[in-house]
């Protein structure tokens, strides 16, 4: 992940930072957990979530502290950061393999968790984005080890998720992109 600033970190057990200006890598601290999904919060500091606590990484201190705890500690899941600067948690599963639909937000003011909402489809490996319409599109991922076709909308003014088209073929684990330039605002996956 990239960092304000421009450097990039490697979150691991040991975390370590890359300096582009130097084509350096040096060690930056460790995980108190076994790490999981990274997301970048607007004050600059990492949430790590997954099955661990989640925790939040100081770049500037090269520490980490628990933060509040999940309702649902989870893997496979995506995190995205929304426009308010509070992080969207979902689909995933559980530490039994059970796949999770009830969606959590966290607001990095506070370091508290809140259910927000459940997916129509549970699902892990998927793809978050935030729109430029501050909400956010999950598409495909996989569901009882079928691929999926499906995607859904997370509204974050109402907490409440809606589908929306499926896409022409399934896929999951993939990346996803806003297209700016198409002037509509669409998204590539």
């Amino acid at each position: 992940m990239t960092l304000p600033g421009g450097s990039a970190l490697l979150v691991g057990n040991p975390i370590q930072r890359y300096t582009p200006s130097t084509g350096s890598w040096a060690l930056a601290g460790v995980l108190l957990g076994n790490g999981g999904v990274v997301t970048v919060l607007s004050n600059g500091k990492v949430l790590v979530t997954g099955l661990s606590p989640a925790e939040v990484y100081d770049p500037a201190t090269q520490t980490s502290t628990v933060t509040g705890a999940m309702v649902t500690p989870r893997s496979g899941h995506q995190a995205t950061l929304l426009s308010s600067g509070d992080v969207l948690v979902s689909g995933g599963a559980d530490a039994q393999g059970k796949l999770i639909a009830p969606t959590e937000r966290y607001r990095s003011y506070t370091g508290t968790w809140t259910i927000t909402g459940t997916m129509n489809n549970p699902r892990t490996r998927h793809t978050g984005l935030l729109l430029l319409t501050g909400k956010v599109l999950v598409a495909g991922g996989v569901a009882t080890s079928a691929s999926l076709t499906s995607a859904e909308l997370y509204d974050p003014l109402t907490g409440r998720w809606t589908f929306t088209s499926d896409f022409s073929g399934p896929c999951h684990g993939s990346t996803a992109c806003s297209a700016p330039s198409e002037g509509s605002g669409s998204s590539l996956l």
